[in-house]
C-alpha cells in the first residue's frame, strides 16, 4: 500500500511540476497516531518532494477547545489523557520532522468539510488523501471528505485490513477486479483490500 501511494503520487507530482520536485498537500482521515501516514509521507520526502501541509482527521483529536489546532515545533498543548497525549505527540512529531510543514487536526470529518469549503487555500487543494483502517469512518463520509479535500485529478487511497466489517458487511466495490492475494477473505477472517479514487 505504502509503495503504491508513494510511486503514484510522486509520479503525478513530478510530471505536473515539469520534472522539478513538487510539494505534497496531504489529508488523512482516521489517522490516529499517524504511522502509515508518516511512512507514506516519508517515502514521498525521500523522492525529493516537499511536504507542504498535512491535515489529520480523527475522533481521537478531541481537545479542550472544540476548534482546529495548528501544531508546530514550538507549540504543543498537553492534557493528562494518555490517548490524547499519544495523538498530540504524533502530530507534534510529524510537524517537527517535516518542518516547516504546517500540520492541522480536526476531530470530525464534518468540521473538516466545513473548514475546507470556507478556506480551501488553507485546508483543501490537496493532492493526496489517505484513509487507512478507519472503521468508524463510513465510505460515504470518506468520499465526501476526499471530494472536499482533493484537487481535480488527484487520488484518494483506501486501505482496509478489517475484512468486510470495514465496509458495513458488504463487498467493497473493486473486490472482483483485485488480484486474488489482495481480496478480502471473509467477514471475520481479516484480509485486506485497497481502493483508489480519482477526483
Amino acid at each position: 500500500f505504502r509503495q503504491l501511494v508513494v510511486s503514484r503520487t510522486a509520479h503525478a507530482l513530478n510530471t505536473s511540476a515539469n520534472g522539478s520536485p513538487g510539494s505534497v498537500r496531504a489529508v488523512t482521515i482516521g489517522s490516529g497516531n499517524l504511522l502509515t501516514d508518516f511512512e507514506c509521507l516519508l517515502g514521498l520526502w525521500n523522492q525529493g518532494l516537499t511536504i507542504e501541509s498535512i491535515v489529520a482527521i480523527d475522533t481521537e483529536y478531541v481537545f479542550k477547545e472544540k476548534t482546529q489546532k495548528t501544531y508546530s515545533s514550538h507549540l504543543l498543548r498537553c492534557l493528562n489523557d494518555p490517548g490524547v497525549e499519544s495523538c498530540k505527540s504524533a502530530l507534534d512529531a510529524l510537524a517537527n520532522f517535516f518542518a516547516p510543514c504546517r500540520v492541522f487536526s480536526f476531530s470530525s470529518a464534518g468540521d473538516y468539510i466545513v473548514a475546507a469549503e470556507r478556506q480551501p487555500a488553507l485546508y483543501s487543494n490537496a493532492n493526496l488523501f489517505i484513509y487507512c483502517d478507519a472503521s468508524a469512518v463510513t465510505s460515504g463520509l470518506f468520499q465526501d471528505a476526499a471530494s472536499a479535500a482533493l484537487l481535480p485529478g488527484c487520488c484518494a487511497y483506501e486501505l482496509s485490513n478489517m475484512g468486510y466489517c470495514g465496509h458495513g458487511g458488504h463487498r467493497p466495490p473493486l473486490e472482483d477486479v483485485l488480484p486474488f492475494h489482495l481480496r478480502l477473505k471473509d467477514v471475520n477472517g481479516g484480509g485486506g483490500s485497497m481502493r483508489i479514487f480519482r477526483r
